[in-house]
């Protein structure tokens, strides 16, 4: 995915929510610091 290559220290963390049929995939990277650095959310089809 386009701008989300981080070369820094990071770690990831993925959730599941919403209601059954209208899932939400959300992805979000951290760096050292507790800061966000990008989130993408893959919504249900």
């Amino acid at each position: 995915m386009p701008g989300t290559v981080v070369m820094d220290r990071n770690y990831g963390m993925i959730s599941i929510s919403g209601p059954a049929k209208a899932r939400k995939l959300t992805v979000s990277c951290y760096d050292a610091d507790n800061r966000k650095r990008w989130e993408k959310v893959i919504e249900q089809e």
